[in-house]
């Protein structure tokens, strides 16, 4: 566990990398992890620069496709 000052550092750090990266306004970022405390890091940083968060489902079957997932995503984002 984190305290608030912990998580705000992480935030603030992550958003950093992510901005170094080229992510920013109107980015959007794909994340398929497990429900976690990094996991709310990321997403909070990503919209701390305005960013977009798409949450892909970490328990996709071998017959699920990412490849859909990622396909929907820039549809939904670039059409």
């Amino acid at each position: 566990q984190w305290t608030y000052c912990e998580l705000i550092e992480v935030v603030n750090n992550v958003a950093g990398h992510l901005q170094a990266l080229g992510f920013g306004q109107g980015s959007n970022l794909a994340i398929c992890a497990a429900n976690c405390m990094e996991t709310v890091a990321i997403t909070l940083a990503a919209w701390k620069i305005k960013g977009l968060v798409t949450f892909i489902s970490s328990r996709l079957k071998p017959g699920q496709s990412i490849l859909w997932c990622v396909q929907f995503v820039y549809m939904s984002t670039y059409t």
